[in-house]
């Protein structure tokens, strides 16, 4: 089967905060079979994951004035909640800084291997090895270390989303990103795009996948 080359994005009604207008309207992408639903916070997604079985459910938080364990322990109770169906779009300037802070999330989330949690309770354990959840981060933004709290989630990962068209969020979707937001208006800038993307993808380090530039498509 081919790879698919859309990917379709609906988002919250802007100016709505009532959830019933925000239910019917991931409801109403999950039937047009979008592939994913853009909320405003995470308190938002994770309520939805009880209205929706399907569509993925992607939570608006920045960099700038969060914490990465703080994002990556919500970002994985979503995941947990919504049964692998978290993505996080991740609001921020493209700088070094928010660089750091997505790869730090990851480093929380790697910190649970697959098969760990054991639930014998028989023997009293929760998990096959005490050092799960342990992790180390040192950068020159962030130097945490400790041990999280979430179990390895379905995805493992919750899909990580860029918004933005400048420089600095295209060299953010090429080291980090899984999707990339950008408002693209004619093929002929799509086209330029993709190749830019693609680039830096590969001068990142990454293999050289098709990346996929997205526009948001509003419910």
């Amino acid at each position: 089967m081919a790879e698919k080359q859309v990917v379709l994005g609906a988002a919250a009604p802007a100016g709505r905060t009532d959830f019933a207008v925000l239910a019917d309207a991931a409801r109403t992408a999950e039937r047009g079979r979008f592939d994913f639903f853009l909320a405003e916070g995470v308190t938002a997604a994770n309520a939805l994951a009880g209205f929706t079985d399907r569509v993925g459910l992607a939570a608006t938080l920045d960099t700038t004035s969060a914490e990465p364990y703080d994002v990556a322990r919500r970002l994985a109770s979503l995941d947990h909640l919504s049964g692998g169906r978290a993505a996080w779009n991740s609001v921020a300037p493209g700088d070094e800084r928010a660089a750091e802070f997505v790869d730090t999330a990851r480093t929380l989330w790697d910190s649970w291997a697959e098969g760990v949690v054991t639930v014998d309770r028989d023997a009293g354990r929760f998990v096959s090895d005490p050092t799960a959840g342990a992790f180390y981060h040192r950068g020159r933004h962030f130097d945490i270390g400790g041990r999280f709290t979430v179990p390895r989630s379905p995805q493992a990962q919750p899909v990580v989303i860029v918004s933005g068209d400048g420089p600095e969020a295209r060299d953010l979707a090429a080291r980090h990103g899984d999707v990339i937001i950008a408002p693209l208006g004619t093929f002929e800038a799509g086209r330029a795009f993709y190749d830019d993307l693609a680039r830096r993808t590969v001068e990142a380090g990454r293999p050289a996948v098709n990346p996929r530039s997205l526009q948001k498509v509003p419910s």
